[in-house]
């Protein structure tokens, strides 16, 4: 369903659905404009595709658009790469570590009259919970 400018789409469906039907629509639109499974596509065809989707111009299904689809999948993978591995994501907290984030420290007291950015190995939530 349209919103307002300001409230973008509503989804009167579950994200999985919105999610299977965007990547059916990528594959509709390679086959459409050339003919081969969007995995088959020469690189610069594949970005045409993803371009064209990011643009609103492939409809993923009546009321959500691929800008739509194209939103969801971006927030879905910073979520994948950059949430607290207890929640199933960053995968040995190797998106942390690519940012030099320190996710859930208890304490930076020892750190904080320190002029120098100081890199500390990440911790997870898991890590705090009582192991007895």
């Amino acid at each position: 369903m349209k919103g307002e400018a300001t409230q973008g789409d509503y989804q009167s469906m579950e994200r999985h659905e919105v999610f299977t039907m965007g990547l059916q629509a990528i594959e509709e639109a390679s086959k459409s404009k050339y003919s081969k499974s969007f995995v088959d596509l020469a690189n610069n065809e594949k970005d045409a595709i993803l371009t064209s989707l990011e643009k609103g111009e492939i409809a993923v299904v009546t009321g959500v658009t691929g800008k739509t689809f194209v939103n969801l999948l971006r927030n879905l993978t910073m979520e994948g790469a950059y949430s607290d591995p207890l929640y199933g994501g960053n995968k040995n907290m190797m998106g942390w570590k690519m940012r030099k984030y320190p996710g859930n420290q208890m304490s930076y007291a020892n750190i904080m009259d320190k002029d120098q950015f100081v890199v500390m190995e990440p911790r997870s939530l898991h890590d705090h919970f009582a192991t007895h």
